[in-house]
């Protein structure tokens, strides 16, 4: 199993001296299973990196959700203008319609001047009640995350080894509605977790309902989930290297706390976990 980001920025691109070690390119993961099966989480402007890479098989997309940041890229992905290609987009059946029909306009030639629907490669939406089975070894969950507008974390299970992705999730905001519980349970034996950590608890107080969480949530997540290996991304566009670096402090007092062997690094664009 392979991990692989591409870009780990939040709300717009980034570029500068100051954001060069964590990157800023906007939100794209990219997963390889054991049998070398692709998934491609979200189409920020991280996706342009993917076009170095050559598919021999299906190429399956899922979106967390339609907000800019994380679509603005899939134009630019040139796997969707390859008439070989074929390209399965996952979607949580709750947002299904309303992620299509986001994608749908992107590509409507007011905003792109290529229409959705003069591509030439073969594009299937799939919809996800709650588990999509790829192959006998590959399946994938969803789970709501908090977020205005709607959005998805995701679930990737290979075998025995699991990788959660969430990204645009308010954990406050679960504790509230009383979903937190439950979100722990789905994150829970995650071999690895990578979750939204845009702010500090301290910026939260101007930032609530904006459906991003706090470095110091995210810990007590891995904690109470008991995941030994986590990564916080969705890196505020304004926050420098230096200061996400900063986090690490916070993340070591709270980690030491705990006495859990657990660890939580910033997501940096180009990062390869092998697993």
């Amino acid at each position: 199993m392979q991990i692989k980001f591409h870009g780990s920025r939040g709300s717009i691109p980034a570029p500068g001296i100051d954001t060069i070690k964590y990157g800023g390119n906007t939100s794209c993961v990219e997963f390889v299973s054991d049998e070398g099966q692709r998934i491609i989480i979200d189409a920020g402007t991280g996706i342009r990196k993917i076009n170095r890479t050559q598919f021999n098989d299906k190429i399956l997309l899922f979106f967390s959700h339609s907000h800019w940041d994380h679509l603005q890229g899939l134009p630019f992905f040139n796997q969707i203008f390859n008439p070989d290609a074929r390209i399965e987009i996952l979607l949580n059946a709750r947002y299904y319609d309303g992620i299509k029909s986001d994608l749908l306009k992107q590509m409507s030639g007011k905003s792109f001047p290529i229409q959705f629907d003069s591509l030439p490669c073969d594009i299937k939406f799939i919809k996800i009640e709650e588990k999509y089975e790829i192959d006998s070894n590959l399946y994938v969950e969803v789970f709501e995350n908090a977020h205005p507008g709607g959005s998805s974390a995701i679930k990737i299970v290979n075998k025995n080894k699991i990788f959660t992705f969430s990204t645009d999730n308010e954990i406050s905001i679960m504790k509230e509605r009383k979903t937190y519980d439950n979100f722990v349970k789905f994150c829970s034996n995650s071999t690895i977790l990578a979750h939204d950590a845009q702010y500090l608890d301290a910026e939260m107080k101007n930032k609530k309902g904006w459906g991003h969480s706090s470095i110091q949530d995210v810990c007590d997540l891995l904690i109470e989930s008991q995941i030994q290996t986590g990564f916080f991304t969705h890196h505020d566009p304004e926050r420098t290297d230096d200061q996400i670096d900063d986090f690490e402090n916070i993340i070591a007092e709270k980690i030491s706390r705990s006495g859990r062997l657990t660890t939580l690094s910033g997501a940096r664009e180009e990062d390869v976990i092998e697993i």
